[in-house]
């Protein structure tokens, strides 16, 4: 097999993983995460996407990344998701019965969209997991990965690679999984039942929310913020603004999870808590209380052996999509 490239483009933090699998296994060759230069990409702004591919490219340099076919994802509010069922038709008619459905709900031309469906037996009926993204930014997306030296393959979504990813490790798992993938900007819910059944969305939702609040009430500066914000000696006024602001998509997570639970009759028995602001203070007693569920913190590189090196072994919990990613490619 040839050696594959994921890489999440996040908000905060760009995370790249470059591997192999050889006999089902998968091996990392490298592995590295940096502060992005660009928070507010997802703007698209022709100059700041320019300075980014710089940047990726002088990064891939760094870490001596020789793949070129690069598997990517997407998170935010320009994903389209929508859920429904089909009739038990032969396999070459889904598709287009996908776009009917489709040019019944969404409101964009299908024309301006990139989309793919997951298909999926559920109870004796087909659904379908219908996800669209604007052509426009995913060629953008596409152009940039390339004017840095690499060559998109997979376009993903957060949300998908995260169960990919878990799945991987946990390939004799029976029970619904109920993973959080909280980001600086966006929280990835993503659920999967034992029977196939998948629910995923993006949640605006993310250490950012504290950042700003930090910065508003103390009148400091972003940066300033963010300092505030990892200093041990603030935990307690931390827990504080993680309290108020989650309060905020509360109704939100148990609507996903009442969801879930209607579609299928199943509930998780725990929440797996992971991403670069799963560890801010409160956050996963708060979660525990409000969805009455046990949460627990989730680091994927767990699983590997100490020859990761220690700081990016240490800091996994960022790396749940971009494994998902590395791992979808082979």
């Amino acid at each position: 097999m040839s050696i594959k490239v994921g890489i999440d483009i996040g908000s905060r933090y760009i995370k790249i993983i470059e591997g192999i699998v050889r006999k089902g296994k998968l091996y990392i060759r490298n592995a590295g995460f940096v502060e992005n230069p660009v928070e507010n990409f997802r703007k698209f702004n022709e100059d700041e996407i320019k300075i980014l591919s710089g940047f990726l490219k002088d990064y891939l340099k760094k870490l001596s990344i020789k793949g070129k076919e690069t598997i990517c994802s997407i998170s935010g509010e320009d994903i389209i998701l929508h859920y429904f069922e089909i009739p038990d038709i032969p396999e070459e008619e889904i598709k287009n019965a996908v776009q009917l459905e489709a040019l019944q709900v969404i409101s964009t031309p299908l024309g301006d969209l990139e989309y793919d469906y997951v298909v999926f037996d559920f109870k004796g009926k087909k659904n379908i997991l219908f996800v669209a993204y604007p052509k426009e930014k995913c060629e953008v997306f596409v152009n940039f990965l390339s004017s840095s030296g690499l060559k998109p393959v997979i376009m993903d979504i957060d949300s998908l690679a995260v169960i990919n990813c878990y799945e991987y490790f946990n390939k004799d798992e029976k029970s619904p999984i109920f993973i959080l993938n909280v980001g600086h900007e966006y929280t990835n819910f993503s659920i999967k039942g034992a029977g196939g059944y998948i629910f995923v969305r993006d949640i605006h939702f993310g250490g950012r929310n504290i950042t700003q609040l930090i910065s508003e009430t103390y009148q400091l500066s972003i940066r300033e913020a963010e300092d505030f914000k990892i200093k041990k000696e603030n935990n307690h006024q931390v827990k504080n603004f993680v309290e108020q602001s989650l309060e905020e998509i509360t109704d939100e997570l148990n609507g996903g999870l009442r969801y879930f639970e209607n579609k299928t009759g199943l509930r998780p028995s725990k929440i797996l808590l992971t991403g670069g602001s799963s560890l801010l203070p409160g956050l996963k007693e708060f979660l525990e209380e409000k969805l009455k569920t046990k949460v627990e913190l989730w680091n994927p590189f767990d699983k590997f052996d100490d020859s990761l090196p220690y700081d990016i072994k240490k800091n996994g919990r960022y790396f749940a999509p971009c494994l998902g990613l590395i791992i979808r490619s082979f």
